[in-house]
């Protein structure tokens, strides 16, 4: 059995690198957690529990029970649930951005959207391609901290568009109004054709009538 001290000697080439990448996605994930709850309250609890498995492992590292404790497993597992919470965060706040996407579309269901949001039908297919890479993410179980990274860059993608869809609400307003009233003035002009076309048939039906 390897003493403490060749066990720390064995790791201690691979702490610095460990500890400054362990820093570098400490930092990403508790900013990540922190700006999903504040875009929707509760959702980075998965995150926070994540973290407080790093600390877990971090402690393993840094005070080892006994001489069998690998320093540099342990680092490398504190790792990997940082970028475990990064994924948790950004997926609970990309799934809330779906719903206030959907939100936007139901509420507008009635008329073109892509007349004030241009792009549209690119922020829809966004949505279809990133609920894909959630579903393949979910399927691949544990095996997600390849993709940490890229899913916090489009939680930030998707707010983005939130806010921008928020902003819109109010040209989509006057849109629906100015739709409503046109369809007010197609149907009262039908209305107005076809009482003139039921006056001419009566008018036609009495001439007849009294000849």
């Amino acid at each position: 059995m390897p003493s403490t001290g060749a066990t720390a000697k064995k790791a201690s080439g691979k702490k610095p690198d460990a500890f400054a990448t362990l820093r570098q996605e400490y930092d990403l994930a508790d900013r990540t957690a922190k700006k999903v709850q504040r875009f929707v309250s509760l959702a980075g609890v998965p995150a926070i529990n994540e973290l407080r498995y790093v600390a877990h492992h971090l402690i393993n590292a840094v005070a080892p029970v006994d001489s069998n404790v690998d320093t540099a497993k342990e680092l490398q597992r504190a790792i990997n649930h940082c970028k475990r919470a990064t994924y948790e965060a950004s997926e609970a706040g990309i799934l809330f951005a779906f719903d206030r996407i959907d939100l936007f579309k139901q509420d507008y269901r009635k008329v073109m959207i892509s007349s004030v949001v241009p792009d549209w039908s690119d922020i829809l297919a966004l949505c279809a391609d990133v609920t894909q890479r959630i579903a393949e993410a979910r399927e691949a179980g544990e095996d997600k901290t390849p993709d940490h990274s890229d899913f916090e860059r489009l939680f930030e993608r998707l707010v983005a568009i939130c806010n921008r869809l928020d902003t819109a609400r109010d040209e989509m307003n006057k849109l629906v109004q100015r739709e409503s009233k046109a369809a007010r003035r197609f149907l009262l002009t039908i209305v107005i054709a076809l009482l003139g076309v039921v006056v001419t048939i009566g008018a036609t039906v009495v001439t007849l009538a009294l000849q």
